[in-house]
């Protein structure tokens, strides 16, 4: 797998959900479709880092022109591009929450750091995190681990600066956010008061899925899906020519 896209499981799959769904949030309608029996061929998904996005599943009216940054808390390739997305798109996005374990479940995919490429994808995170000036990344144990409750109070919060702060957490002083108590000190770091939203992060997980997402960090553009923490620049460009 690229390590331009990278990201990993957080130990937990659609399964793990109860079914249904339908919370509400700027981009989870109620009564999302889940899109697992249209996912790629895996040979496809693993190579294919630029596809279109459907037509009907594209925002429409005011923010139609706002790109969408699908995360996972567990994923240090996602946490890089949340260091520095804000300031590379020309119209701040809205940021997603998805469970990447669903993702993975959906369109057969899996984890490079749970593959013989592990070593190799910390090494290149190690390097962009210092090559960008950001703290060196400090590794939780165990990683990957389950962040089935980080990512619906992160889907409960709708808030980016929960995010920040979970990921900074989880990727610079190790605190596994496998533990609700790391969780909880992200939140209260940043004066937020963490709850849980299953049915918000299933319904956002849902239509990633919709979307054409297979992977994390991915932002939707339009039409357009750019998978990995190396195609942010792509996608503000593409963005820049639509505005």
């Amino acid at each position: 797998m690229p390590f331009g896209s990278g990201s990993v499981v957080s130990a937990v799959t659609l399964a793990d959900f109860d079914p249904g769904g339908g919370g509400s949030c700027a981009l989870a309608d109620a009564g999302a479709i889940a899109a697992a029996s249209a996912a790629s061929p895996i040979a496809v998904v693993r190579t294919l880092r630029l596809i279109p996005a459907g037509s009907q599943n594209t925002p429409s009216g005011p923010s139609a022109r706002r790109p969408l940054f699908f995360y996972d808390l567990g994923s240090p390739y996602a946490w890089l591009s949340a260091e520095r997305i804000d300031s590379l798109v020309a119209v701040r996005p809205l940021w997603v929450p998805v469970l990447l374990g669903g993702i993975f479940k959906a369109t057969g995919r899996g984890s490079w750091a749970e593959t013989d490429a592990r070593a190799d994808g910390i090494a290149e995170i190690e390097r962009r995190a210092a090559q960008r000036g950001l703290a060196s990344p400090v590794w939780p144990s165990p990683w990957p681990n389950n962040g089935l409750y980080a990512m619906r109070v992160a889907a409960a919060l709708d808030s980016r600066e929960f995010a920040l702060s979970a990921f900074r957490v989880h990727f610079t002083r190790g605190l596994a956010l496998s533990e609700p108590e790391n969780v909880d000190l992200a939140a209260q770091e940043v004066g937020q008061t963490p709850f849980l939203h299953k049915d918000r992060l299933r319904a956002n997980t849902d239509r990633a899925l919709e979307l054409g997402v297979f992977g994390v960090p991915t932002v939707v553009v339009g039409d357009q899906v750019f998978w990995g923490d190396d195609r942010l620049e792509e996608a503000a460009s593409v963005l820049e020519q639509q505005l």
